[in-house]
């Protein structure tokens, strides 16, 4: 089945600013939390490293609603990671952030177009908000702005 996005956020210290545990991806698919002490001693491993971060990054690119921002979160965990370090608690919750406060700045601006194409009569009056739910979900592209709204009402 492969890893998801939730297998990495609910790794406890995740969501603790202050953990900084080593993450590593084991051959059976098993994600583990690791001493620094096991990364020092076995520092050719930047192999396993890598593949332990991108399978974080392909479970980014696999989940609905954060895919989109698959670029965001590779150019993140590039500058956190320099050089093949290991994948850490603290690298997965400053990406998830990261992702999160770009997500909800995207919310509010699909739900201001939404709203824009209410006012403007080209959806019903009340549906600007679920509109821009859900264009983050089903993007539309650049509906209205530089041509007409195909079949508007």
């Amino acid at each position: 089945m492969g890893l998801t996005i939730d297998n990495f956020v609910t790794l406890p210290g995740v969501r603790n600013d202050s953990a900084n545990e080593k993450v590593r991806l084991h051959a059976s698919g098993e994600l583990s939390k690791t001493s620094a002490f096991f990364f020092f001693r076995s520092h050719a491993r930047a192999r396993e490293n890598n593949a332990t971060a991108q399978a974080f990054l392909d479970s980014i690119g696999n989940h609905p609603a954060y895919s989109k921002y698959a670029t965001v979160a590779a150019d993140t965990l590039t500058a956190l990671r320099q050089d093949g370090k290991p994948l850490t608690t603290r690298h997965i919750n400053a990406v998830m952030t990261q992702l999160e406060d770009t997500m909800i700045r995207d919310l509010g601006q699909t739900i201001g177009r939404g709203q824009e194409l209410a006012r403007a009569g080209v959806i019903p009056d009340g549906f600007g908000r679920a509109f821009g739910q859900f264009c983050m979900l089903h993007p539309l592209g650049n509906i209205g702005e530089t041509d007409p709204v195909p079949g508007a009402v």
